[in-house]
């Protein structure tokens, strides 16, 4: 029997912008959980991410800190016989 190896493709998309807080971090897939209320929104954007990528089996890490910027990235597993 052929053993399969996993391979790990990233994508990642990184901003210098505001950044967000520990707490909105951890909570940052929460359905109508908003980092602020100046801007238009339902806060279901990231909860719609993370559903999609489970769906495909993408993972999802999020790394952030305030007043730095967010790195988003995607991690997609694949499997070659």
């Amino acid at each position: 029997m052929a053993k399969k190896k996993e391979h790990r493709y990233h994508l990642t998309i990184e901003d210098s912008g505001l950044g967000m807080k520990k707490e909105l971090l951890e909570n940052a897939f929460d359905r109508f959980k908003r980092g602020n209320t100046e801007e238009n929104g339902f806060g279901l954007g990231l909860a719609i991410v993370q559903s999609i990528a489970r769906f495909h089996s993408i993972e999802v890490e999020i790394l952030s800190e305030e007043h730095k910027g967010t790195c988003v990235s995607l991690i997609f597993n694949m499997k070659i016989s």
